[in-house]
């Protein structure tokens, strides 16, 4: 037996073409995560003067400026949007899921992001404005 597909509705989450399976779901509900290539098309699209591959070189350079730096334990520090630091995690014993035998889990370097005042109230005011309307 044979599936039918149903039909597939178009929406717009900020700014991005998506699709949906289910034509009656509202473009304010469905989650997406902003991509690398997202991130590029928006910025192109925005600034017609640089053409993609400009743009897609601007994006890949800053995003390891990025990480080279907190590869080398520095901090990074937006005004407006937040901070990037390293944080460390002390050695830990955990267990093997498998046999239950104890294991000692080292030391790692992890990234950590903290949001800035304008951002987080950016993001609890459109917060707000999708609860209310649900």
């Amino acid at each position: 037996m044979r599936k039918i597909a149903r039909p597939c509705a178009q929406l717009v989450v900020n700014g991005i073409l998506r699709k949906s399976s289910d034509p009656t779901t509202r473009p304010r509900f469905t989650p997406h995560n902003m991509t690398r290539s997202d991130l590029v098309a928006l910025l192109s699209e925005r600034f017609g003067q640089l053409a993609q591959r400009d743009t897609e070189f601007a994006v890949k350079t800053i995003l390891d400026a990025m990480s080279d730096a907190l590869a080398r334990g520095h901090r990074i520090e937006i005004r407006g949007f937040g901070s990037f630091s390293v944080n460390r995690r002390p050695p830990r014993k955990g267990r093997n899921p498998r046999s239950g035998e104890q294991v000692m889990i080292p030391e790692k370097l992890v990234p950590h992001f903290k949001p800035g005042k304008a951002l987080r109230e950016a993001v609890d005011a459109k917060g707000t404005d999708t609860a209310e309307l649900g």
